[in-house]
């Protein structure tokens, strides 16, 4: 069910619900929101922070992908043709 599905559930649910029964559904939403994430304890906390890794791609030291205007313009100086330039 998408986000606006269920928020227009929701609003309909509360169309129809009398104040009390919205009470009711409030405080089993609250009581229920704590049994979904069970603590952890000391050792599983250590073992999740030893083995913790990243999705990061590792910094590298290659230089970016040149553009295309700028490989023509080092193949063209390459080649010995001079390169046009604006201040001419």
């Amino acid at each position: 069910m998408s986000g606006v599905e269920y928020q227009k559930r929701e609003l309909r649910i509360a169309k129809v619900a009398k104040k009390a029964k919205i009470a009711k559904i409030q405080q089993a939403r609250k009581k229920s929101g704590g049994a979904q994430q069970p603590k952890l304890n000391k050792d599983q906390e250590e073992k999740i922070n030893k083995f913790k890794f990243s999705t990061k791609k590792p910094q590298q030291d290659e230089r970016p992908a040149l553009k295309k205007k700028a490989r023509k313009a080092i193949q063209k100086k390459k080649a010995g043709k001079p390169v046009k330039s604006l201040m001419q």
